[in-house]
């Protein structure tokens, strides 16, 4: 309907009587909620337009006491950014949005999709059971105190670009195992398990899997020797004991039960052993040490042979692999002295036979 000043007329006085009577203004309704309520029906004419037909800036300021608090509107001098600040929307500008619908928190000229001028929070979570992270989550602080348990991610289709933060706080030796939703996978595998205090990690979402941004992984890493002096037999390939370690980190030593290292985390280790024991040889007579894999292959063999007469035995060797998780190291040795020999005399752990296994890459 084309307006006339008819139409004009009656809506100035019928927006007079409703402000004497309700102190409310109501357009398009007869019952307002508010001082002023604009209500319609129309699907595509249902908006408010602030128009400034001149050089200024539309804008809507939010006052207290006849100040204004916040200011929300266009900068027709910068380049027709949205701004929201404080008595203008170029003063103290805290919110840009520009045409290229880069937002600035704090800057006014964002080069970024988001770029933020000062700190960031993030929300922080203490979890000490089994928890399925959600959109309530961002960093997550794992102690395992009471025990090993599972973090569960939702599923992947739902919580494309999600980004986690997740760190273990505990010394303990339990592990927190991170476990995709159902067979989900990250970074290719069904879990990720932080081992040792302060491991921790960043994964992201692509809405099909995981993956992992960046980590900080203590190497896994343990010297094991022994002070108890052994027998080995003439020609007779022996596996070697070990009484105590001097350092574990990932608790992958296993000294009391099997003499070996477990691997628990694939990866590129670096694996040096040694041995020294009480007897002499004489020329050509040798003594070995021997690297084992799931005692079956033997990638290293290091072989001392004594070159005069009435020489000490000490003999070491290193080698690098790569091992799977699962996979188990051990140190065999093998004499030909002509008779059974012992290994140092016990009153240093150096002095006898000793393991070290350091991770590498994983």
């Amino acid at each position: 309907m084309k307006p006339t000043k008819k139409n004009a007329i009656t809506l100035a006085i019928t927006l007079f009587f409703n402000a004497l009577a309700y102190s409310q203004v109501g357009i398009g309704t007869t019952s307002p909620s508010e001082i002023l309520d604009v209500e319609s029906s129309n699907a595509t004419k249902t908006a408010l337009d602030i128009n400034c037909t001149g050089a200024g800036d539309p804008l809507i300021h939010f006052q207290i006491s006849g100040t204004a608090a916040f200011t929300v509107g266009v900068d027709n001098s910068d380049a027709d950014k949205f701004k929201i600040g404080t008595t203008a929307v170029e003063t103290s500008t805290a919110l840009t949005i520009d045409a290229s619908q880069n937002v600035g928190i704090g800057i006014t000229a964002p080069l970024s999709t988001l770029d933020v001028s000062g700190s960031l929070g993030l929300k922080v979570t203490s979890l000490s059971s089994a928890t399925t992270l959600s959109a309530a989550h961002n960093v997550v602080l794992a102690s395992d105190a009471g025990g090993s348990f599972t973090i569960t991610l939702p599923a992947a289709a739902s919580n494309a670009a999600r980004t986690y933060y997740i760190k273990k706080t505990n010394s303990s030796s339990d592990i927190i195992t991170i476990d995709g939703n159902g067979a989900e996978t990250i970074d290719g595998a069904t879990t990720l398990v932080l081992y040792i205090q302060n491991d921790a990690c960043r994964i992201v979402c692509d809405g099909s899997a995981w993956y992992v941004l960046e980590q900080h992984f203590t190497p896994h890493s343990a010297f094991m020797s022994n002070t108890a002096d052994q027998t080995i037999p003439n020609t007779t390939n022996t596996k070697l004991a070990f009484d105590n370690e001097t350092y574990d980190y990932g608790n992958i030593a296993d000294y009391t039960t099997n003499d070996r290292i477990d691997i628990k985390r694939a990866g590129r280790y670096l694996i040096v052993g040694s041995l020294r024991t009480n007897a002499v040889l004489d020329l050509g007579e040798g003594a070995s040490i021997d690297i084992k894999i799931n005692n079956s292959t033997s990638p290293m063999n290091a072989w001392f042979e004594s070159a005069a007469s009435d020489q000490n035995v000490f003999v070491t060797g290193s080698i690098i692999l790569n091992l799977a998780a699962g996979d188990y190291i051990e140190m065999y040795s093998w004499q030909n002295e002509g008779g059974d020999v012992t290994t140092g005399s016990g009153s240093n752990a150096y002095e006898d036979q000793t393991l070290m296994v350091t991770e590498l890459l994983h």
